[in-house]
């Protein structure tokens, strides 16, 4: 084998193990074009190629590999492995002697073709358009979380995580956390801020401005900046049904607000 024929294997190691397809078979394939298919060196390095492969799967899923506080994956992945130690251990020098060669393989992987595409037509899954049609087999729910400090996200985080720990049996269950938007909690300068505000719009006959419960508000923008300086959140439109597909804007109310805002940012800079 020389360099390029090793490149050329490389590159379809690379394309195929991640695709429903053998990428041994199609580097068999490869190899029995250039007539190098019984080459010894040839069959270690289509079996050596694939351990990057293999590394690659532990480094993508590792919370998965070494989350030790249940031992339910590692069994079912000791129970999968088992079939093949044995199957391989009783039949190694049949299975080299007809699935190493290049038209067994190809009729096995068209044999095998037929019977996925009969099986996906089979157990087809219809989209799913409303919650209500989301089957207890497997669900994906994905959600946000309101906090006002990282003490309450990262307690909130915990008792998820300990919820979830405790999926029943026959079950399993995963949670993983993206942070995003910091927390902005309430201090004295943003109170102090929001009692200008309120004096502001009091002033222009609007009546008096409370803080409102964060627990029904969305992410602020200035939550990245809270920590350095103080602020308001919330100073925009009126409407309902805030952060759905429902969302509507109060278009009547924009002429107040800009009014009150503009008059707020005016005495902040005297």
């Amino acid at each position: 084998m020389n360099f390029l024929e090793a490149i050329i294997l490389a590159v379809i190691e690379g394309l195929t193990e991640f695709l429903p397809v053998s990428s041994t078979a199609h580097m068999i394939f490869a190899s029995a074009i250039s007539h190098n298919e019984s080459d010894e060196f040839v069959k270690m390095f289509q079996v050596s190629i694939q351990f990057g492969a293999i590394l690659s799967v532990v480094f993508l899923f590792w919370k998965k590999f070494f989350d030790f506080k249940t031992y339910t994956f590692y069994l079912k992945l000791g129970l999968a492995v088992i079939p093949a130690l044995v199957l391989g251990k009783l039949f190694d020098d049949k299975i080299e002697a007809v699935l190493e060669k290049p038209v067994p393989i190809a009729l096995v992987l068209i044999l095998g073709g037929i019977v996925l595409v009969f099986i996906d037509r089979l157990f087809k899954n219809s989209v799913i358009n409303k919650e209500e049609e989301v089957t207890v087999k497997k669900a994906i729910v994905i959600g946000g979380l309101r906090f006002i400090s990282e003490e309450q996200k990262e307690n909130a985080r915990a008792k998820m995580r300990e919820i979830v720990s405790q999926n029943l049996p026959q079950t399993t269950a995963e949670i993983h956390f993206t942070d995003s938007y910091p927390a902005m909690g309430p201090t004295e300068g943003n109170e102090a801020l929001l009692e200008q505000l309120s004096e502001v719009s009091q002033d222009l006959g609007f009546g008096p401005v409370s803080g409102y419960d964060p627990g029904r508000r969305g992410a602020a923008d200035i939550s990245f900046v809270a920590n350095d300086v103080d602020g308001l959140d919330g100073l925009g439109t009126m409407g309902n049904g805030a952060h759905t597909p429902q969302e509507t804007v109060n278009l009547k109310t924009m002429n107040a607000l800009i009014q009150r805002t503009a008059v707020l940012i005016y005495r902040l800079t005297r």
